[in-house]
């Protein structure tokens, strides 16, 4: 569906014609937060390599970046895997960067705040990095635009339904729309086959797997 079809739809329900430009906002809002509870195929990308230059400490990432899912240095023709740690887990063991002795890097972590991929230890030289990203959805460019994510226009038609109505104090419908949307986001779960249910990276909701900020940083964590 386009942003246009989407934005009709929630009208039909809140038939509000002033609400034009919030119904948009929440378009683009509502999306994000969808996207963030549970990663679907369209959201993983492989992008190029990223050049590492001697004594990098960190390499920038796009601003849309939710997720790093895996992470390779790339040292000639021969690719190592760097482990995605929590930047708690790196700290604990190595308190100060600034006292790190530079080396090929082993781990890593994603600095969301920031739009960054840290490096440990400090790079000794050059390198490519290739990473798997999980990317949140552009906010949408026009009506014409349609929703990237396939499977999640119902759910979020009923989100937005639902936030509007919480706008303007209609509490009660606010709440029915908002079971609608669940249910819906749960068939567009149950429909992505891009993964099973034990690798896929949630956030709150009943739809949760994961909740804490190191399992969420590293989508395999299996523990120290």
């Amino acid at each position: 569906m386009t942003r246009a079809e989407l934005h009709a739809a929630v009208l039909s329900y809140v038939k509000r014609d002033d609400k034009t430009t919030e119904i948009n906002t929440s378009l683009n809002l509502q999306l994000k937060e969808l996207c963030k509870r549970k990663v679907f195929r369209e959201m993983v990308k492989r992008g190029s390599d990223i050049a590492i230059a001697e004594d990098d400490a960190y390499v920038s990432v796009p601003s849309n970046t939710w997720a790093v899912r895996s992470a390779r240095l790339i040292n000639g023709s021969i690719p190592s895997v760097i482990t995605i740690k929590s930047p708690t887990w790196l700290e604990q063991r190595w308190p100060s960067v600034a006292d790190l002795t530079s080396g090929i890097p082993r781990y890593g972590w994603h600095d969301k705040e920031n739009d960054r991929f840290y490096l440990y230890p400090v790079s000794n030289g050059s390198y490519d990095l290739r990473l798997v990203t999980v990317e949140l959805p552009e906010d949408f460019a026009g009506d014409t635009t349609e929703i990237p994510v396939e499977g999640l226009d119902v759910a979020l038609i009923h989100m937005v339904t639902s936030d509007i109505f919480v706008q303007v104090k209609l509490w009660r419908e606010a709440e029915a729309h908002k079971i609608l949307g669940e249910r819906a986001l749960a068939n567009a779960v149950g429909a992505d086959a891009f993964e099973p249910p034990e690798r896929q990276h949630a956030g709150a909701g009943p739809l949760a797997l994961r909740s804490t900020s190191e399992k969420q940083t590293d989508p395999w964590y299996k523990g120290n």
